[in-house]
């Protein structure tokens, strides 16, 4: 019996596919609110986490907050490493808006964590506080209490 050699043929995503992606990626994924200078605002977050080596427990992070009435800080960057278990997790990141850059360490909890055993997207809702931690080590500039979801 002969043996025919077959074109190797790579998944490419749908139309649907690409649609629910950048849909998923235009809501914002986080909610809560900013409290800095005696103030509190309301905030809106987006991010992406890149894993680092394969390891779903390691992830670089990067991030967008949009605080719509904020006139000191309304939108503010962030780069960081986070690193977690099934539900707690904990990162480590700086912040950049117009008023300079500051340390952010974070601490949070997955709640409601969907973990799939087909290495395909996992949902979870996560609750996380931030601080915000300027160059002078004794000033806390702002603590940030969000709400929101991810999937990985």
């Amino acid at each position: 019996m002969a043996s025919y050699a077959c074109p190797a043929r790579a998944d490419l995503p749908t139309g649907d596919t690409i649609l629910s992606a950048a849909i998923l990626a235009a809501l914002p994924h986080d909610a809560g609110v900013l409290l800095a200078e005696g103030n509190a605002w309301f905030a809106l977050g987006w991010s992406a986490q890149i894993p680092v080596a394969d390891l779903a427990r390691q992830r670089v992070v990067l991030g967008l907050d949009w605080n719509p009435v904020s006139p000191a800080h309304p939108v503010r960057g962030r780069l960081g490493y986070r690193f977690g278990w099934r539900y707690p997790f904990f990162g480590l990141g700086a912040s950049v808006d117009r008023s300079g850059f500051t340390a952010s360490p974070e601490v949070g909890v997955r709640l409601f964590h969907a973990s799939r055993r087909d290495k395909k997207a996992n949902f979870s809702w996560h609750f996380l506080v931030r601080a915000d931690l300027s160059p002078k080590p004794e000033r806390l500039r702002a603590v940030t209490y969000l709400v929101g979801w991810s999937i990985f």
